[in-house]
């Protein structure tokens, strides 16, 4: 009710109407506002009390929905890519164009890493894509295409692209993480790029060495049993949780994870272990502290793409491969070693050594040769130089005949004086380089 207005009446004879409250005196006056006062008041605390009703149920409401909600959990989706580059140009703007297959969903925009096959990473966005057709797209998803990056990394001066991004390199959105720190998840990028070309790729030479290098050098996650107390005191007793391909299979299998999103597919250890324990391994660790005629090895058994590793592989990644004469006892492995065949790959390798030896004055000679373990060809380098600071000269030599190496997989670096072949073998085939 307000203070202005006509007071309705239903008898026209009623001859008393107030047409304007300035004509009201005294005592009259004093009634009408009272009146007026008393019903706003009631007015405001009935609007207070549905205010009050209103937020009560408002508050009941958003707890049931809570409560639903965690009865079912939504499901955070996290977008994730790779791209094993295939294919590698320059432009004149500046940027380079990577082609290959793209696993996931590349965005305009997206910050990428590319990870090489020497350990470097280069950091970049997305400028463009093209599609297979070169048709400029938005996003690319499943799909084979050319995704359009400006490096925000230094890129080495004078090289053409095909060296700074050369084939077997990895974009991704997955950043480098921190080695150092024990509590840095465990991630393989590089290594979850290529073996998603796995299919692809399994009979290429250069591949195959790129994917078990990373394998035998990597850290996986690895599902075990609660940690049991050891008898003696000594370090807790790890149980691995393993699978079996089939019911019918003898020998269970060791599952490695790459990361926790590859973990995180396997919804039948989750529904039955709850939240599993796990342990952050390396390759080799694990091969060697499981017995060595099994299990067996399967990488990413719940995707995104699964490879099994039989035990004589995983051996043989692991180096544990040890043979034994009729009695049992261990033998020494024989190596023959010889003058490598002349082609393509062990001229330039040569070349390659030789050059660099000829800049580096610690260096007083250098042999190049062919080597065969146990049916297995490989290359060695003997080098006549001082022990210390040997493992760092001998790293930089490998990375730079390391993309040379295409039909053979292994290159040996060994001090002249600690081969006990070198004196006999260089007494009838020369040095590659003698300073």
């Amino acid at each position: 009710m307000g203070l202005f207005g006509k007071k309705n009446n239903d008898n026209d004879n009623n001859e008393e109407e107030i047409k304007d409250v300035s004509m009201l005196e005294g005592a009259d006056l004093d009634a009408l506002i009272m009146s007026a006062i008393e019903e706003t008041d009631l007015e405001q605390a009935q609007e207070k009390e549905q205010a009050r009703i209103n937020e009560q149920e408002r508050i009941a409401r958003m707890t049931r929905e809570r409560e639903e909600a965690a009865k079912h959990p939504k499901k955070i989706v996290i977008r994730r890519f790779f791209l094993m580059v295939t294919a590698s140009e320059d432009r004149e703007d500046g940027t380079y164009g990577l082609k290959g297959s793209v696993h996931g969903e590349i965005k305009t925009g997206d910050k990428i890493f590319v990870y090489r096959p020497n350990g470097s990473v280069l950091e970049g966005v997305v400028d463009s894509i093209e599609s297979e057709s070169d048709e400029k797209v938005d996003s690319i998803k499943t799909a084979v295409g050319r995704v359009i990056v400006k490096f925000t990394s230094d890129i080495e001066e004078g090289a053409v692209a095909d060296e700074i991004i050369p084939f077997y390199s990895v974009l991704t959105c997955v950043k480098p993480v921190d080695k150092t720190d024990p509590k840095a998840p465990v991630e393989n990028p590089y290594l979850l790029g290529l073996s998603l070309e796995y299919k692809n790729y399994m009979k290429d030479k250069q591949y195959m060495r790129l994917l078990v290098k990373n394998i035998a050098d990597g850290k996986f996650i690895v599902p075990i049993h609660p940690a049991a107390p050891s008898p003696d005191g000594g370090k807790p007793i790890i149980k691995l949780i393993t699978l079996k391909k089939s019911p019918d299979d003898k020998l269970p299998m060791v599952p490695l994870f790459t990361d926790i999103a590859a973990l995180s597919s396997w919804k039948e250890l989750f529904e039955k272990e709850g939240k599993p324990s796990v342990a952050m391994l390396g390759f080799r660790e694990l091969a060697k502290n499981t017995q060595p005629e099994g299990p067996d090895f399967v990488l990413n058994p719940n995707g995104p793409l699964t490879i099994n590793f039989p035990r004589e592989v995983v051996n043989n990644i692991a180096g544990l491969v040890t043979p034994l004469s009729p009695d049992g006892k261990p033998v020494k492995q024989r190596i023959a070693i010889g003058v490598p065949p002349r082609n393509e790959e062990t001229d330039a390798i040569r070349k390659a050594l030789v050059e660099f030896a000829e800049n580096e004055p610690s260096i007083k000679a250098l042999g190049f040769i062919a080597t065969l373990r146990e049916r297995v060809k490989g290359y060695a380098c003997v080098v006549d130089c001082p022990k210390e600071g040997s493992k760092e000269l001998f790293q930089q030599m490998l990375d730079k005949v390391e993309p040379l190496m295409k039909e053979v997989a292994t290159m040996e670096f060994m001090l002249r004086a600690e081969a006990p072949f070198a004196e006999a073998y260089f007494s009838k085939i020369p040095y590659d380089y003698k300073g």
